[in-house]
């Protein structure tokens, strides 16, 4: 069974498998495993990943990006406010109030994934050029944008869709409600490549 928050904030029961238990299974079947102890191949290398956003959606992607060793550029301009500890909205915690959202996700994935390289930037990504934000995510494998304001999705997207992948999340103004559609096979398409 599989229990989803409504936006009047009631939990509903949908039958069949939890979506997310399916993807993580799908994303470890598609990770490279070590040969040996010496580590991977050196044609390998763990993936990296661009993300614009660390709020509901960006601050869990986050943390399962890190989870599987992925390496990540974060940016974001906002501070932790109370609501964003409600109803695990996201990932922050109470001492994290007042804090720079960047700065939160990579204290929490520094204590969740040590070793995962994390570096985080508060930053409007709107006021970057597109010059600076293609220099920004040189090296990454996908952008990812996480943030519910159509001036920063379409700001990336013409920086960074015509030279690396782009993954987008649909979220309402304020990021009050939002549509995340995950199919499998794009999952772990998506999570081979980083």
């Amino acid at each position: 069974m599989t229990r989803i928050q409504t936006a009047s904030g009631r939990w509903i029961t949908a039958a069949g498998p939890d979506p997310l238990d399916e993807a993580l299974r799908d994303a470890e079947a598609a990770r490279p495993s070590a040969a040996s102890a010496a580590g991977p191949r050196s044609d390998e290398r763990p993936g990296h990943a661009l993300l614009v956003g660390t709020g509901r959606m960006g601050s869990w992607t986050a943390f399962l990006l890190a989870r599987f060793g992925v390496s990540l550029d974060v940016l974001d301009l906002d501070v932790v406010k109370p609501h964003n500890l409600t109803a695990g909205n996201c990932l922050f915690e109470e001492n994290d109030i007042g804090s720079p959202k960047a700065l939160a996700t990579q204290r929490l994935l520094h204590r969740q994934a040590p070793g995962v390289p994390v570096r985080a930037m508060q930053t409007d990504v709107t006021a970057l050029s597109e010059a600076e934000l293609r220099d920004l995510a040189e090296g990454a494998d996908v952008a990812l944008g996480l943030v519910d304001e159509g001036e920063a999705l379409l700001h990336v997207n013409r920086a960074l869709y015509p030279h690396l992948p782009v993954v987008y999340a649909a979220g309402h103004r304020g990021a009050r409600t939002g549509d995340v559609v995950i199919t499998r096979s794009v999952a772990a398409r998506i999570l081979r490549l980083i």
